[in-house]
């Protein structure tokens, strides 16, 4: 996945960053960092559903390691996604 940054939507929005951060935390609900680390996590929850291992499913998502993986996995579903991925499949 690609690395976006505040000054990058910024930049493309051609907003000041208050002016960005404010207008996307009202469209979304979310800040940018929370709305891309949920859509990174939807991204596993997906994969884990295809059998991919979780160090590639945590690098193809975005997350610097499993454990990364994990934390924001945890916070957003209670459970790890070893867990999720042994009840998905029926393991």
């Amino acid at each position: 996945t690609h690395s976006h940054s505040l000054d990058d939507l910024a930049n493309a929005t051609g907003l000041s960053k208050f002016q960005t951060l404010r207008d996307f935390t009202r469209a979304t609900g979310l800040t940018p960092h929370a709305y891309l680390i949920q859509r990174r996590i939807d991204l596993a929850r997906t994969m884990i559903k295809s059998g991919d291992t979780l160090a590639d499913i945590a690098s193809a998502a975005g997350f610097a390691d499993q454990s990364h993986l994990n934390r924001h996995f945890v916070r957003a579903f209670g459970l790890t996604p070893g867990r999720y991925a042994r009840a998905v499949r029926g393991n």
